[in-house]
């Protein structure tokens, strides 16, 4: 997938010393079938694997808000190395009723986000990782019964199966995308969120 391919590339371009590679349930086994490539391409670099397996809760407000979608995703991936939210940031993370859900990884694309409403509640991998429990399947299979929500995932991510066996489920819109959005998508989603009346 895409986001493989960017650590793969960033490997070979900033060198690095010391690599923390989780594996394992705690997201996909892909990094496991890239660390022999990384240990030939840059054999000084020490890896540690791990898993994460965390199940303390943290919560997810910045998911329930009624802040655009982009910032939502900006603030979620920016939040990974923290133990507790930045207060600091100003923002009123208010729980609001939502206007359609995104379910699914952190896209490698964000200007996908930008066709959302505001008050789109984000599901899936992203919840689970504002939350701090990657490896939480209730929290990740959770969606909110007749919302209109778009299931997403990147070409190649292990997660296909579970976006599509959803967007079946609930009614919603499955898509996959390969890297940057095309316009097809694009339409796709759109239509999608109109008939749908999220706007």
């Amino acid at each position: 997938c895409s986001v493989i391919q960017t650590i793969l590339a960033n490997i070979m371009d900033i060198r690095l010393e010391k690599l923390i590679a989780p594996t394992g349930p705690c997201k996909c086994d892909s990094m496991r079938f890239l660390l022999p490539i990384i240990k030939r391409i840059s054999p000084g670099t020490e890896i540690m694997e791990c898993t994460n397996n965390d199940i303390k809760n943290f919560g997810y407000p910045i998911c329930e808000s009624g802040i655009p979608l982009v910032k939502k995703f900006e603030m979620i991936t920016a939040d990974v190395t923290k133990t507790k939210f930045d207060s600091k940031t100003g923002l009123r993370l208010e729980k609001t009723r939502p206007a359609a859900g995104f379910w699914g990884v952190p896209p490698y694309d964000f200007s996908i986000l930008k066709l959302f409403p505001d008050n789109t509640h984000v599901f899936g991998w992203t919840r689970c990782m504002e939350n701090k429990t990657p490896h939480n399947p209730r929290l990740e299979l959770h969606v909110e019964s007749e919302l209109p929500t778009v299931f997403f995932s990147q070409a190649f991510c292990q997660k296909n199966i579970l976006a599509k066996e959803l967007a079946s489920i609930h009614k919603g819109l499955y898509v996959e995308v390969d890297g940057a959005m095309d316009k097809s998508t694009q339409a796709k989603i759109t239509a999608f969120l109109e008939l749908k009346n999220c706007y």
